[in-house]
């Protein structure tokens, strides 16, 4: 065979010849690559907000529990 059909997406098919299916195929590679870099990235940038978020209300607990205890200790 000197040409095979290649899926380029959406379930479309195109008739290529080798040397055009490796191009292709080098391209799509480095584009998933980059994609994949860019949604690593954002991906670690919403888990650095999630734990920033997470130590503000560590911090909320623990200022509303000592104020509590400062009160006690007045009744006492």
């Amino acid at each position: 065979p000197s040409k095979i059909f290649v899926a380029i997406g959406y379930g479309f098919f195109l008739e290529m010849n080798f040397s055009e299916a490796i191009k292709f195929v080098d391209k799509k590679v480095k584009l998933l690559n980059e994609t994949a870099d860019e949604l690593t990235n954002k991906a670690c940038e919403i888990k650095a907000h999630i734990k920033f978020v997470l130590e503000g209300i560590k911090e909320m607990e623990d200022l509303k529990f000592n104020q509590e205890k400062e009160r006690n200790n007045l009744f006492i």
